[in-house]
């Protein structure tokens, strides 16, 4: 097993948090309304980007085998440690299924919200709001997730997500 020092950990966050930072502009951008409401909807999805990073480290994590290590390359395993106890690692893939919808809409409500807003009325702002989203998001994350992730994951054998990608 690999040990993370806390500046790798960080590194391998930062598509994660570009992905909810561009996701953020691009509600600021993309909804209607006075800027108080725009802005009021940005910050709600930038907390709801941090929100579901606890909510996998609280739900999810407990059950990997990264638990309260240095092993988990984005730290969630470690941080995790310090919220909640080692459970049972058998029902990860249980706990998986049952919690990553939190998280999902992360990727996809900027992805559609941006979609929009190009449909209303193209601007060059919003198309390159949208394209770096789409690939740091659909592209480089899963991708970088999977090839740091995957490798060495103790779950992979029963992981809903990437097992079978990542054999």
């Amino acid at each position: 097993m690999h040990n993370y020092t806390p500046r790798q950990e960080a590194a391998n966050n930062i598509p994660y948090a570009l992905m909810t930072m561009l996701g953020a502009f691009i509600v600021w951008d993309g909804l209607p309304g006075p800027g108080l409401w725009r802005a009021a909807g940005a910050l709600l999805f930038g907390l709801y980007g941090v929100g579901g990073a606890f909510w996998m480290m609280y739900f999810i994590c407990p059950h990997c085998g990264y638990h309260g290590t240095r092993g988990c390359n984005c730290g969630f395993g470690r941080i995790s440690g310090l919220m909640r106890g080692k459970q049972p690692a058998a029902l990860f893939a249980r706990q998986f299924r049952k919690h990553i919808g939190v998280i999902v809409p992360i990727w996809f409500l900027p992805a559609g919200l941006g979609a929009y807003r190009l449909w209303r009325g193209f601007d060059w702002t919003a198309a390159i709001l949208l394209a770096l989203f789409v690939v740091n998001s659909f592209v480089v994350l899963p991708w970088l997730s999977s090839r740091k992730n995957c490798a060495e994951c103790p779950q992979r054998g029963d992981c809903p997500w990437r097992g079978k990608t990542c054999r």
